[in-house]
């Protein structure tokens, strides 16, 4: 996926940017944001702390982009002397305590707590008229930055699912008994989970990117999950099987396995396979 170019923007929406992040967009609040993506598809909870593992290291590794295109949110509210005014605000120790009762508020869905000095001090602040301006206007920044999440998403997601898989694929792999394998090639003479795979695949998909479209990712992406999934289906479908054939290993003998193998390697075996692999497979 092709990510987005972000121009340089001035230093009062550099500045603004630096403090809007910190307050609204740590890697501990984007984490959270994303540790319930993966639950609408039916991923084990063993691999939701890995996902959330990931989401904090992409969070720190994209932050200067994240800035970046905040600053270019910002440099598109008020006027320069309002965004000057509005950075001397929001770097000083006051507007720090704003910022971040105003992500706290957000966080808890309460209203804005400012203790009584706090609310003295940014009364006399909005005496200038340009730092008036910019806290008037400051509903612009939310907007414009969710009117921008597609770009957000592509320096935040790729990067997200490459540490989530590279986690996942780190995990111990299970390491299957004779039984299991045979049962996996038994599986693979009598069922044809190929032909459903995409089905699978599909409703894996529809549910995974509906949720993360909901996020903001671009639709375009859902074709490319989809291809990724197939991918790694081709990749694994050996153990797919395997995995379906432990239905055989919990009723058969090992003898009744390696059996029923021999008799589907006759003649009449596989015209009897080639009958049930073209039964309709609805739960493989």
């Amino acid at each position: 996926v092709q990510t987005c170019a972000l121009p340089i923007a001035e230093a009062d929406a550099q500045a603004l940017a630096e403090a809007w992040t910190e307050a609204f967009y740590k890697p501990a609040q984007l984490t959270i944001g994303y540790q319930h993506v993966a639950t609408p598809a039916g991923f084990p909870q063993a691999w939701m702390p890995l996902l959330a593992d990931a989401a904090t290291e992409q969070a720190v590794a994209i932050r200067p982009k994240l800035v970046r295109l905040i600053a270019e949110v910002i440099q598109e509210v008020g006027t320069p002397a309002e965004r000057r005014a509005g950075a001397k605000l929001f770097t000083s120790p006051l507007g720090q305590r704003l910022l971040a009762a105003a992500a706290k508020a957000t966080e808890t869905n309460r209203d804005l707590e400012l203790s009584p000095a706090d609310r003295d001090e940014l009364a006399q602040r909005m005496r200038d008229p340009d730092a008036a301006g910019f806290v008037q206007k400051m509903g612009q920044i939310d907007s414009g930055i969710q009117a921008r999440m597609a770009d957000f998403m592509t320096f935040f997601m790729p990067g997200l699912f490459r540490r989530w898989g590279e986690k996942m694929e780190a995990l111990p792999r299970p390491a299957y008994s004779a039984d299991e394998q045979l049962g996996g090639q038994l599986a693979m003479a009598a069922i044809d989970l190929d032909s459903t795979g995409d089905a699978i695949i599909d409703a894996a998909t529809g549910s995974l990117t509906g949720t993360l479209t909901t996020q903001g990712m671009p639709e375009s992406w859902g074709g490319i999950v989809k291809e990724e999934m197939r991918a790694e289906y081709a990749r694994r479908r050996t153990e797919v099987y395997i995995c379906v054939g432990r239905i055989y290993v919990r009723h058969m003998t090992s003898a009744g396995l390696r059996q029923t193998l021999a008799f589907f390697a006759t003649p009449a075996g596989q015209e009897v396979a080639r009958h049930l692999r073209a039964t309709p497979t609805t739960s493989p």
